[in-house]
């Protein structure tokens, strides 16, 4: 075995419900109807594309960078306080260093998020 690559969200840290939380959370500081609803509805778009299907729906008087800004606020902050590693998953990392197992982790998050 030469290393390993780990996903990071969802596999080493518990960080699964960050982007719902942090979306319904805007979604119902915004007044917007049926938040749970309306985040299955585009749980499967971009940050942007998002953004700009709120913004269009309800018209609502934000650009997509203000938007974007406000789910970037929550999400850092749900990461730089509440997130935590999965249970065993950091003896199991100590345990690979130590071992002088290379390793690397790939994720879709932005830097500004995993980078406390």
């Amino acid at each position: 075995m030469k290393g390993y690559i780990f996903d990071l969200d969802g596999t080493l840290l518990d960080s699964q419900w960050v982007w719902k939380s942090s979306t319904v959370e805007i979604f119902e500081e915004l007044e917007l109807p049926n938040v749970e609803e309306l985040y299955l509805e585009m749980r499967s778009f971009s940050l942007e594309e998002a953004n700009d299907f709120i913004i269009e729906r309800f018209q609502l008087p934000y650009t997509r960078d203000e938007m974007i800004e406000r789910v970037s606020v929550k999400v850092k902050e749900k990461y730089d306080h509440l997130v935590k590693a999965k249970d065993g998953v950091l003896e199991k990392l100590k345990a690979f260093h130590e071992a002088k197992i290379k390793m690397v982790i790939a994720t879709a998050s932005e830097k500004e998020f995993i980078l406390g």
